[in-house]
């Protein structure tokens, strides 16, 4: 609906992917993982030690969940407003931000007014452009 409100009133659309998401995501608890067989270790045995997980990792049940959060209030401290009837849409002045899992969409009247808003958007994540070299 989001796409056909901004074509239907020639708006600019951004497609943003965020690359690696889930990592970028700090864990909200303590988490530990066996050593992968395989790995060998300077001193000791393997079977005797974990690994501390400090970020996500794709495959865990909560990583979604956490990122989104910490997405969400990225969001909210430069100044979107999240929805209350779709909690995946985001509003700034005159941009809207749609979210799904790692990858969203800008859709803004201006194109000047919406570089401004996707700069500041995923200036505190690691992103990917199609087609750009940034």
């Amino acid at each position: 609906m989001l796409l056909v409100m901004a074509v239907s009133s020639g708006w600019h659309i951004q497609q943003l992917d965020y690359v690696m998401a889930y990592p970028q995501a700090p864990v909200d608890r303590d988490m530990y993982m066996e050593i992968p067989k395989g790995c060998t270790l300077s001193s000791g045995v393997a079977n005797d030690f974990v690994l501390k997980i400090y970020k996500n990792i794709y495959g865990q049940k909560q990583a979604g969940r956490v990122w989104n959060d910490y997405l969400v209030a990225k969001l909210k401290k430069i100044g979107f407003v999240q929805s209350r009837i779709n909690p995946c849409i985001f509003i700034r002045e005159q941009t809207l931000y749609a979210l799904y899992t790692d990858d969203s969409i800008l859709a803004s009247p201006g194109e000047e007014n919406q570089e401004d808003h996707a700069r500041h958007a995923i200036s505190w994540a690691r992103h990917g452009f199609p087609g750009r070299k940034d």
